[in-house]
């Protein structure tokens, strides 16, 4: 089941709708996965117990989307998320981003990052998204960039800082 409310994104051969609990053990391999987790602030393994506690917290939020993406066929390609949304100000937190093992590397997860950033800039009309990166993940700072966000700093915990503004032409 999805979280009521939660809207789906359908663009250029995909789906992307909410999680739902039946989701869980997988969104939570991929994130504990050897590589991945250590790309995260928190880098140390998630237990199940763990996964469905921030499950139940996400479900209440309200300045939270997060998407699992599915091809036609209904392969999952990957999750990803707007959060910290902030409709008054025009700002939101791009992240949560992990492409399916089964399509690590081979540039198809960058169209799940264009539909969920598009979605921020079209439907919710936000005008700046932010994600923070750790410096020595160089793969995801390349992504990035070629997805148009740009380097803007540091944070005061040593992570790279990257934005993308609205494209001109956009709501």
């Amino acid at each position: 089941m999805s979280r009521p409310g939660h809207p789906d994104i359908r663009t250029d051969g995909l789906f992307l709708r909410s999680p739902g609990e039946a989701d869980l053990e997988m969104m939570r391999g991929w994130r504990n996965a050897d590589g991945v987790r250590q790309m995260f602030r928190s880098t140390a393994l998630i237990s199940a117990a763990e996964q469905r506690y921030w499950y139940a917290g996400w479900c209440r939020r309200t300045d939270d989307l997060m998407w699992i993406a599915l091809d036609d066929a209904g392969t999952p390609l990957g999750q990803g998320a707007l959060y910290d949304i902030d409709q008054a100000a025009g700002t939101a937190e791009a992240g949560r981003f992990i492409a399916a093992p089964a399509i690590r590397g081979s540039g198809r997860f960058g169209a799940v990052c264009r539909a969920i950033t598009g979605f921020g800039f079209g439907v919710l009309g936000l005008a700046r998204l932010r994600l923070e990166v750790r410096p020595e993940n160089a793969v995801a700072r390349r992504f990035y960039v070629g997805q148009g966000f740009r380097n803007a700093g540091v944070s005061a915990d040593g992570l790279v800082i990257m934005i993308l503004d609205r494209p001109e032409g956009t709501r």
